[in-house]
């Protein structure tokens, strides 16, 4: 996806290109996450839409639950959301800016013009 440390460096275009795709694909991740993570309250914990909502955007975003869970298997699921969040956000953040310092890298090891 990248050009190799041989290569010169890619045209603003095609940076602003992928700049764009990266942050496509984290909105497309994170409104995954979230649905899932609303159907998981939904399912185990029988709670409306809004706060299923509300809890699966908490804990994505590492803030934890608004309410406590009721059912065993609310517990679970919410256990393992929130290992799913944790590692979805490190991702997401990886995503966003793997273009941005691939540049700024690529940039340092270009050969200088004299």
């Amino acid at each position: 996806m990248f050009e190799k440390h041989h290569e010169p460096l890619a045209s603003l275009r095609m940076y602003y290109k992928r700049l764009i795709i990266g942050t496509l694909l984290a909105v497309l991740i994170i409104i995954l996450s979230l649905a899932i993570g609303t159907w998981g309250y939904m399912f185990f914990e029988g709670i409306d839409f809004t706060d299923a909502f509300l809890n699966a955007s908490l804990i994505l975003t590492s803030m934890g639950p608004a309410q406590p869970f009721i059912t065993t298997a609310g517990k679970y699921f919410a256990s393992f959301y929130a290992i799913y969040s944790s590692t979805i956000y490190s991702g997401i953040i990886a995503i966003i800016f793997a273009p941005i310092l691939h540049r700024e890298f690529h940039k340092f090891i270009l050969p200088k013009k004299q």
